[in-house]
């Protein structure tokens, strides 16, 4: 196969259509390895042990460093296949790191995300218009368990962990392989689509296909992930914030009820 080189300085059709499908590969199998296989590991480890510290112990921790482990296997990967980790920055769409961003990053996310709570809102009252109930959203579910490993784990994902593996899964390699045989708008919505039904969550499908199509189009009119994943990251600050009083500051009745 003939290596594909990445540019730095050309137009975003040109760039969207750069892809090397070994991107694709580590990125799935990064994320079979992280979400997938280590927790389920440790749902079973988790099982086997019953109460005791211990397998509570094993049994959480690999659900805690699964996402934490695809971030360092697609890197690793990644960088094995471009032979540097220059290379390996540049295929994963990561440019100059945009600094003036980090001022409007946090109420643009802010924006976002109740633009995205609005659709939620008007799914959820045609549901009930239908006579459709939507169940609790998982993420809600883990914070609400008691489970102070789900807590954690859930943590660890939402502010280290997804918004970069995430975008490069999402916003780089599924889209960049879409890209080679669908038009750009029609690769992005699938790219963004994927991304939130990963999520689990009927109820929250629409609201976050919107945001991600949004982090879409950012990422291709800049051709930097970088700008992404930030709005990624403040995203899950607040979604973090909105968990930690659901557990802590009995808001459960308004959460669920949004």
């Amino acid at each position: 196969m003939q290596q594909v080189s990445v540019p730095t300085n050309e137009s975003l059709e040109r760039v969207s259509g750069v892809f090397d499908p070994r991107l694709l590969l580590a990125a799935l199998g990064a994320f079979a390895l992280g979400y997938i296989v280590l927790p389920a590991l440790g749902a079973l480890v988790g099982h086997w042990g019953g109460k005791e510290p211990w397998a509570t112990f094993l049994g959480g921790l690999p659900v805690v460093i699964g996402p934490l482990v695809s971030v360092a296997a697609v890197l690793g990967l990644t960088w094995n296949f471009c032979g540097s980790f220059r290379k390996a920055w540049q295929l994963l769409g990561f440019k100059q790191f945009p600094v003036r961003m980090l001022w409007y990053a946090f109420p643009l996310a802010f924006l976002l995300m109740a633009a995205g709570g609005a659709v939620t809102l008007l799914w959820n009252w045609a549901g009930e218009a239908c006579n459709f109930k939507f169940t609790v959203p998982p993420t809600v579910e883990a914070a609400l368990s008691g489970n102070s490993w789900c807590l954690t784990a859930l943590l660890v994902t939402a502010l280290l962990a997804a918004p970069f593996f995430e975008e490069i899964l999402f916003r780089r390699a599924l889209y960049g392989a879409l890209r080679q045989f669908l038009p750009g708008a029609a690769a992005g919505a699938l790219a963004a689509l994927a991304f939130a039904a990963m999520h689990m969550s009927l109820l929250q499908l629409p609201g976050l296909w919107l945001i991600g199509g949004v982090w879409q189009l950012i990422y291709c009119r800049s051709d930097n992930l970088y700008k992404s994943v930030i709005l990624h990251f403040f995203n899950n600050v607040i979604a973090a914030i909105m968990l930690l009083l659901v557990r802590y500051a009995g808001l459960e009745a308004t959460i669920l009820s949004l």
